[in-house]
C-alpha cells in the first residue's frame, strides 16, 4: 500500500501559528489555542504564504486581550491604531462595511425603542458574518430571559450594558457572554465619571456616552457630544472606550482630546436614524488613520 506524506504546505503554516502563539505569550497576550476551521492549515494551504499569514494575524488580532486587561497595539485596528466599534448594526452590507473598514467590534441593539433595533434572532444572524470583529449585543435593563434569547439565538462576544445596571448586575450577566462585559456610563461633566469608579474591574470595559437629553426614550445613539477632554484625567484598571456624538469629521480631534485608546459610533455613520452609511463607515476609519 502506498504511504502519504503529510503536504509540505500543511507544516510550515502550522508551525507559523505556533510561533505566533509564542511571540504573544511573550507580549502577554492570550491567543486562542486553536484556530477555526477556516484558519486551519490545511484551509490556508489553499492560500499564498502572506495571505495566510495576514489571514491568521487577523484572527489572532482581533480574538486576543491582555492578561493584564489593557489594550495592546497588536489587537488594534490595523488602519488606524484605535479600536473601533461600529454599533447599530442591521443589515449584512453593514457588517460587511463596517469589517472592511477594520472593525475590532460590531455592535446589535436589541431595545425596541431604538431606531437600530433588531431582534435576537436576526443579532444572531448578524454576529454569525462578523468574525474577524467581535459581536456585541447592546441592552438595556435586561431581564434574565432576555439575556438567556440573546446567548442562544446570537452567542455573543460581548454583552454592552446601557441601562441603570448595578455593578451586581454586571456580574451575574457575565455568564451570558463569551468574553465579557462593556457597562456604558452617562457623561456629560467631569462629576459624571465618579460613577466609573464602582465598576472599574467589575465590568471588563467601559464605554463612556454622552448624557441623554431629559425625558429621552432611550440611554444613546443621539449623536450628542461632551467635552472629551474629561476622560484624559480617567484612571481606571478596565480599558474604555470614548463614544457620544463621534463623527468622520470630529473623531481625530475626539481621540486627541480624550487619549483614547478605542472609540465607538453609530449615529456618526448613518444617512438616516438607522440607516448605516458604508462611505461614512469607511470615512470614519479613514479620519483616524490619516491624522493629518
Amino acid at each position: 500500500m502506498q504511504t502519504v506524506r503529510p503536504s509540505r504546505k500543511v507544516r510550515p503554516l502550522k508551525t507559523l501559528y505556533q510561533l505566533l502563539r509564542t511571540a504573544s505569550s511573550i507580549k502577554g497576550e492570550d491567543i486562542p489555542t486553536a484556530l477555526p476551521p477556516a484558519y486551519t492549515a490545511r484551509a490556508l494551504s489553499q492560500r499564498g504564504p502572506l495571505q495566510s499569514l495576514a489571514a491568521i494575524g487577523a484572527h489572532s488580532s482581533s480574538h486576543s486581550r491582555r492578561r493584564d486587561g489593557a489594550f495592546s497595539p497588536i489587537m488594534r485596528n490595523a488602519m488606524s491604531g484605535i479600536d473601533i466599534k461600529f454599533c447599530g448594526l442591521k443589515t449584512g452590507q453593514d457588517v460587511a462595511a463596517a469589517n472592511a473598514a477594520g472593525a475590532r467590534y460590531t455592535g446589535y441593539v436589541i431595545f425596541p425603542k431604538s431606531p437600530r433595533h433588531v431582534d435576537p434572532v436576526l443579532a444572531g444572524e448578524l454576529a454569525h458574518l462578523a468574525p474577524p470583529s467581535e459581536s456585541v449585543a447592546v441592552v438595556v435593563n435586561p431581564d434574565d430571559d432576555l439575556l438567556a434569547q440573546i446567548r442562544d439565538a446570537m452567542a455573543p462576544d460581548w454583552i454592552q450594558l446601557h441601562g441603570q445596571e448595578t455593578p451586581q448586575r454586571v456580574i451575574a450577566t457575565r455568564q451570558y457572554a463569551k468574553r465579557g462585559i462593556i457597562k456604558a456610563l452617562p457623561v456629560a461633566e467631569e462629576a459624571d465619571l465618579k460613577a466609573a469608579e464602582e465598576f472599574d474591574r467589575i465590568a471588563d470595559m467601559l464605554l463612556f456616552d454622552a448624557k441623554p437629553p431629559k425625558d429621552a426614550d432611550r440611554p444613546g445613539g443621539w449623536g450628542h457630544g461632551y467635552d472629551y477632554s474629561i476622560l484624559k484625567k480617567l484612571r481606571l484598571s478596565s480599558p474604555w472606550l470614548l463614544s457620544g456624538g463621534l463623527t468622520p469629521t470630529n473623531v481625530l480631534a475626539a481621540v486627541q482630546a480624550a487619549g483614547a485608546q478605542a472609540v465607538d459610533v453609530s449615529s456618526g455613520i448613518e444617512s438616516a436614524p438607522g440607516i448605516k452609511d458604508a462611505s461614512l463607515i469607511r470615512a470614519f476609519a479613514e479620519a483616524l488613520k490619516n491624522p493629518d
